[in-house]
């Protein structure tokens, strides 16, 4: 994955007054993931520095959304950042390549700066996915993600389901039976695995273990002479065992009989 260093920016404290966030922007983990955050500074005293780029007489934040929000719940007034100009395009690729490097970017917001990429600015999956240091198949797994009906969107950029949960909703081609199943999955806090076997099942190319009763299945044996060596084991041990048996084997044409006599001592 590409990733920026510091003789790319200028290093500069900055008001955090004067920093705006992008709109659509949503931390992974909320409220939780910036006290766990808050913690873990002041134990560790290193902070990466928030990524910034001046628009106008303010400063746009383009990564570092974690740290951000981190500084802002200490109360801190001035944050170092590292300043760069860049156009828009280039803010996207950074925003993308950036927070799925610090993992401070949920997974809907990165899906409308891709489309907004490919749209507006005409960039191919391949290309985006070379300038964020990602696969291609990723970029276009990350695109499809906006295809899901909104409520489900919602519960993914607040990180009530995962990544996995909602592009197993893909496989289930009904909006209806996407709501219903979503539903589910929150109501019995499934697991990815889980979610994934539930949206095959709803498409019946397979069974969910502890979500559908298990299928018996019985084996049919049509010729029962795969027993009769077994049989005669049987009454060969009984014969050691020092049991008076006698046994009696006939052929019928519809039938064959086994039977065993075993006289009293």
């Amino acid at each position: 994955m590409s990733t920026v260093t510091s003789d790319m920016f200028q290093s500069l404290d900055v008001p955090i007054s004067l920093i705006d966030v992008r709109e659509g922007s949503c931390l992974p983990g909320g409220q939780e993931a910036i006290s766990s955050g808050v913690l873990v500074s002041l134990v560790k005293g290193s902070r990466q520095p928030v990524l910034v780029r001046p628009i106008g007489d303010r400063y746009e934040l383009v990564a570092g959304d974690l740290e951000y929000w981190i500084a802002r719940a200490r109360g801190e007034e001035v944050v170092t950042c590292w300043v760069r100009q860049m156009d828009e395009a280039t803010a996207l690729v950074t925003r993308i390549a950036e927070g799925a490097r610090r993992r401070d970017i949920n997974p809907v917001e990165e899906a409308m700066l891709i489309s907004q990429l490919v749209h507006e600015y005409g960039m191919t999956h391949q290309e985006i996915a070379i300038r964020c240091g990602r696969r291609q198949c990723t970029i276009s797994n990350k695109l499809r993600l906006l295809r899901l009906p909104d409520e489900i969107l919602d519960a993914l950029k607040s990180g009530e389901i995962g990544e996995r949960q909602a592009r197993a909703l893909l496989t289930v081609p009904e909006e209806s039976k996407q709501l219903e199943l979503f539903r589910r999955c929150v109501r019995m806090k499934l697991t990815a695995g889980e979610m994934e076997e539930l949206c095959r099942i709803s498409s019946g190319k397979a069974t969910v273990k502890g979500l559908l009763p298990p299928q018996k299945h019985k084996m049919v044996y049509k010729d029962p002479r795969i027993f009769q060596n077994t049989l005669r084991r049987i009454v060969a041990e009984m014969k050691k065992a020092g049991l008076d048996v006698v046994c009696r084997e006939e052929v019928k044409e519809k039938s064959w009989e086994f039977r065993v006599l075993c006289r009293k001592l």
